[in-house]
This record gives C-alpha cells, sequence and structure tokens, in this order.
C-alpha cells in the first residue's frame, strides 16, 4: 500500500518522504527508492536496509552513499543524541542533537519528519530543515505523551534561537 501511494504521488508530481520502518529481514524494493524525493531512517533502519550500522560518521557516509546509489534524491539518517547526517550537494552534513531531559521519546521521529516536511514545503533545503527538525524532537522528548509532544512552529522558532544565544 505504501509502495503504490510512493509511485502514485510521483505520478501526479508531488513530493515525497518516507520515513522508513522495516523489521529485521525486511527490505525495500529497488523500485521505491526512486519515488523518494527524501527518504529518513533512523540507525536501526538503515542498517536493516543498507546493512551498515552508523555507528560514526564515516559509516553513515556510507550508508547515505548506499541509499543515494538506490536512486533516492535525498536522504537522512537520524541517530538519535547525536544528531542527524546527510549528503547534500556532495557533501556530508552533520546537524548536531540538542542536549535536553528525555521524558518520553515515543514521537521523536515523528516530530521530526513532521518539521522536515513543513519545512521543506516552505522553500527550505534539506540541511536547514534537519536543523529545525533537531529542535521539533528536542522539544517532543522533554514532554510525556505523543500527540501532546508535538511543539508548535512557534516553539521550535523560540527554541532554536533560545540555544543560538548560548552558542
Amino acid at each position: 500500500m505504501v509502495l503504490e501511494s510512493l509511485a502514485c504521488a510521483k505520478r501526479n508530481g508531488l513530493y515525497t518522504i518516507l520515513r522508513a520502518s522495516v523489521n529485521a529481514g525486511e527490505t525495500l524494493p529497488d523500485e521505491a527508492y526512486k519515488d523518494l524525493d527524501l527518504l529518513v531512517v533512523n540507525r536501526t533502519d538503515c542498517r536493516a536496509l543498507s546493512g551498515i550500522w552508523p555507528v560514526d560518521d564515516e559509516a553513515a557516509e556510507k550508508a547515505l552513499q548506499f541509499f543515494y546509489g538506490k536512486g533516492v534524491r535525498n536522504c537522512i539518517i537520524t541517530l538519535k543524541d547525536r544528531g542527524s547526517v546527510t549528503l547534500a550537494d556532495g557533501k556530508f552534513f552533520k546537524v548536531e542533537g540538542y542536549d535536553v531531559q528525555i521524558v518520553d521519546a515515543s514521537c521523536a521521529g515523528d516530530s521530526y519528519v513532521g518539521e522536515i516536511a513543513a519545512h521543506i514545503a516552505d522553500g527550505g533545503t534539506i540541511v536547514s530543515s534537519m536543523k529545525l527538525a533537531s529542535a521539533a524532537a528536542a522539544i517532543a522528548i522533554t514532554r510525556l505523551g505523543a500527540q501532546s509532544s508535538i511543539p508548535s512552529w512557534y516553539e521550535v522558532q523560540d527554541f532554536v534561537k533560545a540555544h543560538e544565544a548560548k552558542a
């Protein structure tokens, strides 16, 4: 069903994002990668799909190259508290995570990808969207619950400004 939806979206000129979540031993068919404008994977799903555990920047870059080799236009690997990584214009970019007190991480990934989608829809780049998405996920994990933990656009902006002032 998801793969059919991706193909349909591409045929109709839509920007496609997949936050892959696979069980051990599962994979995506090669044709699915070609329909993706953006693939977002966490460390575990990165390993399941590519066979590469992104334990350091070198391994993460190798995994990103694997996904680009499959035909994905853009790819982000989230690394929990180590932030997230991508390749943009052939360069490796890493966005550090924020040091916050974790209350409930159940909606971190959804908050992250939601912020990515919103920022890209607003004309943002992958790298700039990663910075805001990292802030959204950091806010989300400081709160209890799923939906109730998702921050507003204003909260994300305020969080980023507050942390830039400390840097």
